[in-house]
Parts: C-alpha cells; sequence; structure tokens
C-alpha cells in the first residue's frame, strides 16, 4: 500500500512522463528493498517511455500491454491519418522499450491475432496472450425463455459514449420491417452533456408505440444489472471506434443471452469464435438492422460455459506468474 504522503508527492508533477519516471523508481525501490526477483506492471501502457531506461530498472519486469497499437483502426480519411500517426508512435515506444534487457514478457489480453502480429513487426517472442478474468459472481442469470415475438426487448448497457453507437443503433432499428413491438433499454452514465442531449432529441424523434426506448442514466445496483440482462432478448454490442474487448461479453455469457456485436476489433473475433450471436458493420445502420433481424427470425441461445471457463482468476494469476 503507497502511503497518501507519496500519492501526493506523485500529484505534484505536472508532466506525465516525469511523474511515471518517478513512479517506475518508487516501484523498482520498493523491490529492491523487499529483495523481490520480478516486478509485474498489471497496466504497464503508462510506463512504456520510463521503463525503456536500464538505470531505472534493475529488476526484471512484465506487465499487461492494455491498449496494443496492433488493432487500431479508423474509418474515413481523416480518421484513418490520425491512427496511422498513432500506430507509428506507439510502434516506435515499444520498439524502445524492448531494448531493455531487463522486460521479459508483455502480455495482451484476448487477442491473439495482435500477439502472432506484435511478435512479427519487433521480431521479438516478449509478447504473449493471456485471458482476461470476469467477475459475475454476485450477478443472478435466471433460465431463459423463448423468445417473445409480440415484443422484442433490447439492451445497451454501461458507460455511455460515442463509442455506443447508440444513433446509428436508433435509425436502424426505427428501419426494420418487423410486425413485432420492440423496446430498446439504454441504461449507463454518460460523460457528455452533450451526447446525452443527443440521445435524449433522437428519442423524441423516433420512439413511438411500436419502438419504445428508455434512457436510464443513473446507478445501476447489481441487482438491478441482473435485472435488466434477465429481461432482455438481445444486448447491443455494435460499437464504433473501439478495438479491444469489454465485460458486456462476460454478461451475454452468464445470462445466455445474443449479442449483435461490432464485426471489428477483439470483439468480432470473439463473438465469432464462442458462437455469441452475429457480428455487424457498425457504421452502417443497414447492416445493423439486416444483423438484428437474422437474431430476431433465427434465435440463438449462447452456450457461455465454454466462455467463462477460460476466464476463472486462477488460470489468469497462473498465466502471469509463469512471465
Amino acid at each position: 500500500m503507497i502511503e497518501e504522503d507519496q500519492l501526493g508527492k506523485f500529484e505534484q508533477f505536472g508532466n506525465l512522463i516525469q511523474r511515471a519516471d518517478a513512479e517506475v523508481k518508487f516501484v523498482m525501490e520498493f523491490a529492491k528493498k523487499i529483495s523481490a526477483s520480478h516486478v509485474l506492471f498489471m497496466d504497464l501502457d503508462r510506463y512504456q517511455l520510463s521503463l525503456r531506461k536500464s538505470s531505472i530498472t534493475p529488476i526484471p519486469f512484465s506487465g499487461i500491454l492494455m491498449r496494443p497499437y496492433s488493432r487500431l483502426q479508423g474509418f474515413g480519411w481523416k480518421n484513418r491519418f490520425k491512427k496511422y500517426l498513432a500506430k507509428r508512435r506507439k510502434a516506435l515506444q515499444l520498439t524502445l522499450l524492448l531494448r531493455n534487457k531487463n522486460l521479459k514478457s508483455l502480455f495482451v489480453l484476448n487477442d491473439k491475432e495482435s500477439v502472432s502480429q506484435l511478435n512479427a513487426n519487433h521480431k521479438s517472442s516478449v509478447f504473449k496472450y493471456i485471458v482476461e478474468p470476469v467477475h459475475l459472481k454476485s450477478l443472478t442469470p435466471k433460465e431463459t425463455e423463448n423468445l417473445d415475438l409480440s415484443e422484442i426487448k433490447l439492451l445497451i448497457f454501461g458507460t455511455i459514449d460515442e463509442r455506443k453507437n447508440i444513433p446509428n443503433i436508433i435509425r436502424a432499428i426505427h428501419h426494420l420491417d418487423l410486425d413485432s413491438k420492440i423496446s430498446l433499454s439504454i441504461n449507463g452514465r454518460s460523460n457528455s452533456s452533450v451526447y446525452t442531449q443527443k440521445i435524449k432529441s433522437l428519442i423524441e424523434q423516433f420512439a413511438s408505440e411500436r419502438f419504445t426506448i428508455e434512457f436510464n442514466s443513473e446507478f445501476i445496483s447489481n441487482d438491478k444489472i441482473s435485472d435488466l440482462f434477465n429481461a432482455c432478448d438481445i444486448i447491443l454490442l455494435a460499437y464504433k471506434d473501439f478495438n479491444f474487448s469489454s465485460n458486456i461479453l462476460g454478461y451475454s455469457a452468464l445470462f445466455q443471452k445474443p449479442l449483435l456485436a461490432t464485426k471489428f476489433g477483439v470483439i468480432g473475433d470473439i463473438v465469432r469464435n464462442y458462437a455469441m450471436g452475429t457480428t455487424v458493420d457498425p457504421y452502417s445502420f443497414t447492416d445493423i438492422a439486416k444483423g438484428l433481424k437474422a437474431l430476431i427470425d433465427s434465435p440463438i441461445k449462447v452456450n457461455g460455459k465454454p466462455y467463462l471457463s477460460e476466464r476463472k482468476n486462477e488460470y489468469f494469476v497462473a498465466q502471469l506468474l509463469r512471465s
């Protein structure tokens, strides 16, 4: 446990790189004091530039690379160019980090493709695949029922921001040609009042007797979370501009509810590999509508056991300790 006064000293640094240097130096000095033989950084990304310096890393170390550049991609020329520059910068940072002989392993969560690509790009074997654990013990799933075609219940859950792709999803549902009533439940806090107002405006524009939309931005307890996932028919995960995994995959597996998910990145790979739903182009509301209709016309029941059984805490810890 780091003392409050020490945390205060870290917070005095106005420069993030200087603060990272100070934190790495503190960790290494403490590790040396307790005669540790290895240091593990659970989120190594912010320390990449500091850890390249062998002068402040006398002890062998490993870490989890939370945001590898290999999955970055953009849509539209401006976004593509921005992501290209980000990839070049992140690749250079890793190249410098890999020169440190005390670096033993860089773990990448849930993404075998990135591990292979990064090892090939950097002519290395230091990048290793690791499965992220899922923590869902306090949730209580009920036996799933057959799809009631009189009303299709859709769920969006989690922090509400641009990546949730809510405008495209609402437009897609609006254009669905179905006899069923559709209810969309949006649940999660938003950090942007502008985006919140945008959603409310879309609700006013598209909500109808046939298509109802509920938007709840309040804190959601575990009991309420269980109620939401037990009640829904399909979970919407058609994220845009998001290249990593999501804890919503664990909810889908636990509650055995199908996903309508982005076809890109780690999420798309996992949904296809574990048969957890269907994947779509999140930038196309017509493709989202087509995917939704497919899930409604041909309902599937998710078998979440394989996904959950590979994501236990003991297995995660064992993988890290082998570093």
